[in-house]
Parts: structure tokens; C-alpha cells; sequence
């Protein structure tokens, strides 16, 4: 994926979404690796570094679903 690619998933503001599915009891094991797995990727640029130190409540539930 490009790096124009990731900043624009940023400026979407995905990290806000990825948080509010993760949060969701309901969501099932499959589709928290799918968020996981979109947050690794959008991490890997400096925007998307910088958006996740900025959503603490992001950074929170992905320490949560990881223990």
C-alpha cells in the first residue's frame, strides 16, 4: 500500500472507527484481526503514528484486545 494511500485512510479518520469496532462486545475474533491488521498497516507512516498517539481511546482498546 502506498504511502498516499495510508494518509488518506488517516484523514478518513479510520482510527475512530476501527476504535468504536473494537470496542463492540459484539464484534467477533475475525473482525477485530481485521481492524488490527488495518491499524498495523496505517501505523507503518508518520501520519498514521501520529493519529494513533493522538486517539488515546484508539491506542486503549487495542491494548485491551491484545491481554
Amino acid at each position: 500500500m502506498s504511502q498516499s494511500a495510508k494518509a488518506e485512510l488517516v484523514r478518513s479518520k479510520i482510527f475512530k472507527t476501527v476504535s468504536k469496532t473494537l470496542q463492540s462486545t459484539a464484534s467477533i475474533n475475525f473482525m477485530a484481526e481485521k481492524c488490527l491488521r488495518v491499524l498495523t498497516v496505517v501505523e507503518t507512516c508518520a501520519d498514521g503514528r501520529t493519529a494513533m498517539n493522538r486517539d488515546i481511546s484508539c491506542a486503549a482498546v487495542v491494548v485491551k484486545r491484545l491481554a
